[in-house]
């Protein structure tokens, strides 16, 4: 306060209750007012549909990525057990190759001798 000024009873209150009025009637104007509005949900609306769908195509990641990797520890299960059906196979056609070389040995086949050998007799070694 100034030294050669004499205080208003009272007055420095309805001063300041009178700029607060002041300012609350112009926010209100101005939060009213259909320019603010507009205003308020072009600047408004479009960072918040951003927002939106940033999150959802997250959480979508975030959902297909678990999928992802069960599916995938699914396929390396099922691709150890393809390998390992196909090792057995494997060992399973030489077993057959093996034993067939002995199945063959007691045969014998002879072609072209003609129906008259219908009964032959077999002399035994």
């Amino acid at each position: 306060m100034h030294p050669n000024s004499k205080p208003i009873p009272g007055g420095a209150a309805n001063n300041t209750d009178s700029i607060v009025d002041c300012i609350r009637g112009e926010l209100h104007r101005a939060l009213m007012s259909d320019e603010f509005c507009s205003n308020l949900l072009s600047n408004l609306v479009p960072p918040l549909v951003e927002a939106v769908k940033e999150q959802i195509c997250n959480e979508m990641h975030d959902a297909f990525q678990i999928e992802l990797s069960e599916k995938q520890a699914q396929l390396d299960k099922a691709m150890e057990e393809i390998s390992l059906l196909q090792r057995k196979l494997e060992n399973t056609e030489e077993l057959i190759d093996r034993q067939e070389q002995y199945s063959r040995r007691n045969c014998l086949r002879i072609n072209g001798l003609g129906n008259h050998w219908k009964n032959p007799q077999v002399s035994s070694f």
